[in-house]
C-alpha cells in the first residue's frame, strides 16, 4: 500500500507501530447512500418453445457500461501488499465483514489506528493536516469510481473475507495486523475471479485499469445454455404488440420454462454446487457465481431464488409490467393489475395464510368484478376461478401448528370474521359473496366456535373441492 500523503504522514511520526490493542470497533466510514412468491399459474401447459431466439432483454434502468481495456498491466494501479495482512483464522470475537461480489472496498481508519498516530506524534494536532488530505483524495477517488459503474463499499470491520469463484477457502484479512502498519486511507479492489489487491496509490490511480479489473466479471455458464428458455420472455418483448390469445399462451409457456430451468438442468449442473443454499446459507452469505446469476437472469426475464435453500428460477413480475404490459390490450391490462398484484404478494405458504383475510376479500371482489365485466375475456374461467381458490382460504381451519381456531376456546380469529364481514358487505350477490355469506351465518350461529357442526361443514367442503379438482 503506497498512498502518498498515508506514508508522508508515516515519516511525520517517525514511530515503529506496536501491537495491535485489540478489535471488534468499528471504522470511521463516510455515510453511505445506499418465500417464495406464489408461481404465475393461468392454467398447466406444455411448454409452446419458439423457434428464433433472440438477445435477452435489458434491465429498464441498466447498469453504466464499462469498455474494457486489452490485456492490462496492472503494476503500478494495484499492489500485492494485502497479502501481507492475511490469516487463516479468527479470534472469536472478531467481527468479521464479507465481500461476495466485485467491488471497490473504501478502507478508512479505525479509532485504535487514529489513538497511535495522536499518541506517537510529537503534536497530536499534526494528525489532521494528513488526515484531511487523504480523506479528501479518498473522496474523490470514490466519486471517480461510481462515475465508472464500479461499485463502493465500506469496511465496517477490523476483519474482511473475500470468496473467490473456484476457491475452497475464503482469503481473510486483518487490517490491523500485529507488527504491521495497517489497512487504512486505503482502498481495496475486489473481483471474484482475481481476489484482492490494494490500490497502489489514492491520488493518481489509473481508474481504466482499476474499471477493468473490478468489474471483468465471471458468466454463469448455466445462461448459455437453454438458450430457447432463457429467450422466451425476449422473444415476446421484440413485438410492438401482443393479441390476447398469444399473450395468454405465453404466461403457460413462461411458466413452463421457469420450471424446466429450475429442474434436473439446474440440480444436475456442475455449478450447482454454488447455488446451493444450503451449503451457502442465507442471501447474504451466497457464493458470489450464486449473486451474479440473479443479476444475470433478470436481465432475460427470470428471478433466481433461493427458498430455504433450495435454488430456483421463477418469473420476473417487473419484466411483465414493464416490458409486456404496454404491448397488450385494455383487458388483458386490467387482469394483469390483479394478477400481479397477488402474484407479487402471495396468499399461501405450507399450511399458512400469508396475508390478511381482509385483503384476500378484497382481491376476491377485484376478481369477481373483471369476471362480470369480461365474459368473452380469452380464459373466461380463469377469474372465477381464482375467486374460488380464495374463498377456500377463508373457508378452512388453518395447519395444525397454525390453526384458525384458537386452541384455548375454539373460536375463530378475529381478523378472519373480519375479513367475511367485509366480503359480505361489498359483494353480497356475487358468489363468492354467497358462499361466505353461508359459512358466516353457521359461524354465527356456533359463536363463531369450531364446533362439530362447524367441523363436518369444513370437512365436507374440502371434500367437494378435492372431488372438483380431479375432474
Amino acid at each position: 500500500m503506497k498512498p502518498v500523503l498515508k506514508y508522508a504522514c508515516l515519516l511525520l511520526f517517525t514511530v515503529l507501530w506496536a501491537c495491535s490493542n485489540g478489535g471488534g470497533e468499528e471504522r470511521m466510514t463516510p455515510d453511505t447512500a445506499g418465500d417464495k412468491p406464489a408461481v404465475i399459474t393461468p392454467d398447466t401447459a406444455v411448454a409452446r418453445q419458439p423457434e428464433v431466439a433472440v438477445n435477452p432483454a435489458p434491465e429498464p434502468d441498466p447498469e453504466p457500461e464499462i469498455t474494457p481495456i486489452a490485456d492490462p498491466d496492472f503494476t503500478g494501479t494495484l499492489s500485492d501488499s494485502l497479502q501481507f495482512y492475511r490469516v487463516e483464522s479468527l479470534p472469536d470475537t472478531a467481527g468479521l465483514q464479507y465481500i461476495r461480489e466485485n467491488v471497490l472496498v473504501r478502507v478508512d481508519i479505525s479509532g485504535n489506528q487514529i489513538d497511535k498516530l495522536k499518541s506517537n506524534s510529537p503534536d497530536p494536532d499534526d494528525f489532521y493536516i494528513p488526515a484531511d488530505d487523504n480523506l479528501f483524495y479518498m473522496s474523490q477517488l470514490s466519486e471517480r469510481a461510481e462515475a465508472l459503474g464500479i461499485k463502493v463499499v465500506n469496511a465496517k470491520e477490523r476483519y474482511l473475507g473475500f470468496l473467490v469463484i473456484n476457491s475452497s477457502v475464503e482469503e481473510l484479512y486483518d487490517l490491523e495486523k500485529d507488527s504491521l502498519p495497517g489497512v487504512y486511507w486505503s482502498f481495496i479492489a475486489f473481483n471474484t475471479t482475481r481476489g484482492a489487491r490494494e490500490v497502489y496509490s489514492i491520488v493518481d490511480a489509473d481508474m481504466e485499469k482499476l474499471a477493468h479489473y473490478i468489474n471483468k466479471d465471471a458468466y454463469p455458464a448455466i445462461l448459455l445454455e437453454d438458450t430457447v428458455l432463457w429467450n422466451l420472455p425476449g422473444y415476446m418483448a421484440e413485438r410492438d404488440s401482443i393479441s390476447d390469445t398469444d399473450f395468454w399462451q405465453f404466461l403457460k409457456d413462461y411458466r413452463e420454462a421457469a420450471l424446466a430451468l429450475s429442474g434436473e438442468n439446474l440440480w444436475r449442473h456442475p455449478e450447482y454446487k454454488y447455488y446451493d443454499g444450503r451449503v451457502f446459507g442465507d442471501y447474504e452469505d451466497e457464493h458470489p457465481l450464486a449473486i451474479i446469476l440473479r443479476r444475470e437472469a433478470r436481465k432475460f426475464g427470470y428471478e433466481f431464488i433461493n427458498y430455504h435453500g433450495e435454488p430456483y428460477f421463477s418469473q420476473l413480475p417487473s419484466f411483465v409490467r414493464f416490458r409486456l404490459y404496454p404491448k397488450v390490450s385494455d383487458s388483458m391490462r386490467e387482469f394483469l393489475d390483479i394478477f400481479l398484484l397477488s402474484y407479487t404478494l402471495g396468499y399461501w405458504e405450507e399450511g399458512s395464510l400469508m396475508v390478511e383475510p381482509v385483503e384476500i376479500a378484497r382481491h376476491i371482489i377485484l376478481w369477481e368484478a373483471f369476471a362480470e365485466k369480461y365474459p368473452g375475456f380469452v380464459a373466461p374461467d380463469y377469474a372465477t376461478n381464482e375467486a374460488a381458490v380464495l374463498v377456500s382460504y377463508l373457508i378452512d381451519d388453518g395447519a395444525s401448528y397454525n390453526p384458525y381456531f384458537s386452541r384455548e376456546d375454539s373460536t375463530l380469529e378475529a381478523s378472519f370474521v373480519k375479513g367475511m364481514q367485509y366480503l359480505i358487505s361489498e359483494a353480497p350477490e356475487t358468489t363468492s359473496g354467497l358462499q361466505i355469506a353461508e359459512y358466516y351465518h353457521l359461524l354465527e350461529t356456533n359463536q363463531f366456535k369450531k364446533t362439530d357442526t362447524v367441523a363436518n361443514y369444513l370437512k365436507a367442503y374440502r371434500e367437494a373441492r378435492n372431488a372438483s379438482a380431479d375432474q
